[in-house]
């Protein structure tokens, strides 16, 4: 769950509780059960929200047996609703009699759990994924001799990092009349590091991409970018770092996927371009990065589009609206 979101939910006085199980513990499914009876009783709550997608079945069949009438989950990527098997698509079926509605962070979501489980429109709804505006007012990035380009995002198999590693080769010659060197910053752990450093060794990009491992500051690390580039597969389900580029004001180049797309209005907020292509990535930040009219346009409509869509508050209100009327 989103730091904002739990802060929201607190101040509508709703609890919230973190069970401490491993998940390779024996008897899981039990233990999640009787943690939620507990926490329930505790709380006497009239509504349970879930983050957790598939083991909600377990979640509200606990909430259930202690009479609680409203259990809601989470849906919240898109790798969630494809390549499943049937066990998992068995335990979502399962859930249906004790889930009041499942929440998807986009339409890109919804769509793909409809396409993937035994479904009906009326058991979704979408609400976004919401951040907090005010934590990342900025100024907007300066036009620097060097293109400093970022992203963030974990190091996992769903996000695309190499293509945009593989685009600084491009970068580099494009920015060669005009000395603009290109570097890379990329923020984010994950499984995928010792493979994406190695292509970074193959390509002789050790000085252009610099790993950055988890940062913590996210606002000040987006202040330093002159372009944020998102470079994702038809996996990812909203990007959350996307919204937090567009309230800070930085111009942002992300693949044409359905969730990015869906963020990014159609391309109205941001430039897209195909997956898996480092030269048109690249052509697209360079692009991004020295013409300053349509960087200034996409920002403004970005940080619009980040008031009026992804505001925490409106996450919040309409989470709260499902507990109160679902």
């Amino acid at each position: 769950m989103q730091n904002e979101l739990e802060s929201e939910f607190i101040r509508n006085n709703i609890s919230i509780e973190y069970a401490d199980i491993s998940i390779s513990s024996r008897y899981l499914a039990i233990k999640i059960a009787l943690k939620t009876m507990q926490s329930c009783l505790k709380n006497r709550s009239v509504a349970v929200v879930s983050m957790l997608f598939g083991w909600h079945l377990f979640i509200n069949i606990g909430a259930r047996l202690v009479g609680v009438r409203k259990c809601i989950a989470h849906v919240g990527n898109a790798s969630e609703a494809k390549n499943i098997n049937w066990k998992f698509k068995a335990l979502v079926a399962l859930a249906r009699p004790v889930t009041t509605r499942l929440v998807c962070c986009t339409d890109y979501v919804r769509r793909s759990v409809l396409a993937n489980f035994w479904l009906n429109e009326s058991e979704l709804i979408t609400i976004p994924n919401g951040i907090d505006p005010k934590l990342f007012k900025s100024p907007g990035p300066a036009l620097n001799r060097d293109l400093n380009v970022g992203m963030i995002g974990t190091l996992e198999r769903h996000k695309d990092q190499a293509t945009l590693i593989r685009s600084i080769v491009y970068l580099q010659d494009l920015g060669g009349e005009s000395r603009r060197k290109p570097k890379l910053f990329l923020a984010g752990e994950g499984t995928q590091n010792l493979r994406l450093r190695s292509l970074v060794n193959e390509l002789g990009l050790n000085e252009e991409v610099v790993f950055l491992g988890s940062v913590k500051d996210v606002p000040q690390f987006l202040c330093k970018l002159q372009v944020f580039a998102f470079s994702t597969t038809s996996e990812e389900g909203q990007g959350i770092a996307l919204i937090e580029a567009m309230a800070a004001r930085v111009p942002i180049v992300a693949t044409d996927v359905g969730a990015c797309r869906e963020v990014l209005d159609g391309g109205r907020c941001g430039l897209m371009v195909h997956e898996q292509n480092p030269e048109a990535l690249a052509n697209a930040i360079w692009r991004m990065a020295t013409d300053e009219d349509l960087a200034s346009r996409i920002v403004d409509a970005a940080l619009e589009r980040v008031n009026s869509v992804y505001n925490i508050k409106n996450t919040a209100h309409d989470y709260l609206k499902q507990i109160m009327n679902a």
